[in-house]
């Protein structure tokens, strides 16, 4: 059956006719390519889906640009979203873009029409973001809740790393809170549960770093790059505990001891003497420059970097990573700024003195807008 007239028909029919016949071509033509494209869409769509849920939380600072692009333009496409996937989509954009308000009531509205424990647990990284870490707690455990049930209703397939990073998450939460009893609770539970699970020993490392507990941390994050040599925050953790810590001259402390022994009269001045530690640059910079090698995009490591080097007065060196970090907009730019004013000051350059402290008061700190007002500066 022919679909179209032929030559000799066409040349007989009327203009309305043959513009009736070009109408509907046009219009069947539509139609194919409208359910074409949807098909297109909706393919592309659960393979996103697919991406984010199985390999990135929207807070991770390793999350790709590339996708950080797609999902910023699948959820600005719907106009209208319906399903639970549509939902959680749109809350991811708005979690990336750090609007945790609007990225809860999204995620919300996909957990109302079916609920998944990755979801809870985004929701709980809204709340940890904006500081309400018991409200966070509550959602983390909502996650484990909902995913053990899932498993119990064999809807889903249990894995090793769906509870220990919920677990975790809860123990950074309780180090947040300066809790670290349950914060070292959560966390161990969390390597019971798998004991080749990297960030949860890494995160043990956090609290007893904020402890004090320098040897405990070193083992920890030792143990967090055992598991993955190719992770950079680790290397700059260990980096910062030997510019925290510093380390103790083994040998001249044997010998303070020694003369403990031989003079009691001298034990006060010679062991005392040897206890304050000296700050283990060398070793430092090693494991920040390892960290930037692994993550070129590693403000934390940048502005540790330039510590190091501040408090060897190798200033610019220092100036040099501080302004690598700006300029891939750290969130310590107070601090940063504060450190480039420290070092031009001490080198006596009012010039560029002045724009470190116009910017400190364009980010709103008061005691630079006072000092720039006092001497008649603008900002």
């Amino acid at each position: 059956m022919k679909m179209l007239p032929t030559k000799q028909q066409w040349r007989r029919w009327s203009l309305p006719s043959k513009m009736t016949c070009i109408s509907f071509v046009i219009a069947v033509l539509t139609v194919i390519c409208y359910f074409s494209d949807k098909y297109i869409d909706n393919k592309q769509h659960k393979e996103l889906m697919a991406e984010i849920k199985k390999n990135h939380s929207p807070d991770d600072s390793e999350v790709s640009e590339e996708l950080k692009i797609k999902v910023k333009t699948a959820a600005e496409q719907l106009s209208n979203p319906k399903t639970a996937d549509d939902w959680y989509l749109k809350g991811y954009a708005a979690q990336m873009d750090k609007n945790y308000d609007k990225a809860i009531e999204h995620y919300e509205k996909s957990n109302s029409i079916e609920s998944h424990a990755e979801t809870y647990n985004n929701i709980g990284n809204c709340y940890f973001d904006k500081k309400d870490y018991n409200t966070a707690i509550k959602y983390y455990l909502t996650a484990i809740a909902c995913y053990a049930k899932a498993v119990e209703l064999k809807l889903i397939e249990s894995n090793n790393e769906q509870i220990p990073s919920y677990s975790t998450n809860i123990g950074v939460a309780y180090r947040k809170k300066q809790d670290y009893e349950n914060a070292i609770i959560f966390l161990h539970g969390a390597i019971a549960l798998n004991p080749d699970y990297g960030r949860a020993y890494g995160n043990l490392g956090n609290v007893y770093a904020d402890k004090q507990n320098y040897d405990s941390a070193m083992i920890y994050y030792k143990k967090t790059i055992e598991l993955n040599p190719n992770y950079a925050e680790p290397y700059n953790n260990i980096g910062c505990v030997y510019l925290n810590k510093g380390i103790y001259g083994q040998e001249k402390f044997i010998d303070s001891v020694k003369m403990y022994f031989k003079n009691t009269k001298t034990k006060v001045y010679s062991v005392s003497g040897y206890l304050p530690f000296e700050k283990d640059y060398d070793s430092a910079i090693g494991y920040f420059e390892k960290a930037i090698e692994l993550n070129p995009d590693y403000t934390d490591a940048y502005f540790n970097l330039g510590q190091v080097y501040l408090n060897q007065q190798n200033y610019d060196e220092a100036i040099e990573n501080y302004e690598k970090a700006i300029k891939l907009k750290s969130d310590k730019l107070i601090e940063i700024y504060h450190c480039m004013l420290k070092v031009y000051i001490e080198t006596q350059n009012e010039d560029k003195a002045i724009k470190c402290t116009q910017a400190l008061a364009r980010l709103g700190n008061e005691e630079a807008k006072q000092v720039l007002k006092d001497n008649n500066y603008d900002w």
